[in-house]
């Protein structure tokens, strides 16, 4: 899948070859019966152009990583916003401020009774956050207070190296609130 996804454009069974023989020897036929493999589990699309296939990735590669972990995520059951926040830790700042930004534009939907997903650039105001989490003590609905908590849980480290107190939890956009714990 990375050689499709990292292609200028569709590929033949032999471009596939081509490239991944650059990193060892591999059968020209191990990779057609790949490919057409995942074609009938609709992760390609393909075509044919006179005699050969073309494929292409179905999906990008960030779409088809989400729709994995959705599924690992469904298969979490109730536990879903604990597996969740267990990855925070894992994220450099960067991929916090993406994330914080992606929630943002998700609360903003939410509240405005959008569903679906919420495209990048999306606008979200940081004071209609705050304006939520102080009416409910618990942030946008009570579904996200423990995701928020949990991924601070066990040694978090806020922007500038800042500890956060013992039940306090940051929020984008707002100040830290009261969210209780146990």
């Amino acid at each position: 899948m990375e050689v499709l996804w990292n292609a200028d454009g569709p590929m033949s069974v032999r471009d596939v070859h081509d490239v991944l023989l650059a990193d060892g020897k591999i059968a020209y036929t191990t990779v057609m019966t790949v490919l057409d493999r995942l074609a009938k589990k609709n992760v390609v699309s393909r075509h044919q152009e006179s005699r050969a296939w073309i494929y292409r990735p179905a999906r990008s590669k960030a779409q088809f990583m989400a729709g994995e972990l959705g599924q690992v995520l469904n298969e979490a059951g109730s536990d879903r916003c604990e597996v969740l926040a267990a990855l925070v830790p894992t994220l450099d700042p960067s991929e916090l401020g993406a994330l914080a930004s992606a929630l943002d534009r998700a609360a903003s939907s939410f509240r405005s009774g959008r569903r679906g997903p919420v495209p990048a650039g999306s606008p979200a105001s940081p004071d209609e956050d705050a304006a939520l989490v102080e009416e409910s003590g618990k942030g946008a609905d009570e579904s996200t207070a423990p995701v928020v908590a949990a991924g601070l849980e066990g040694g978090a480290v806020l922007e500038g190296g800042a500890v956060p107190e013992a039940g306090r939890v940051p929020v984008v956009g707002a100040e830290p609130v009261d969210v209780d714990r146990g």
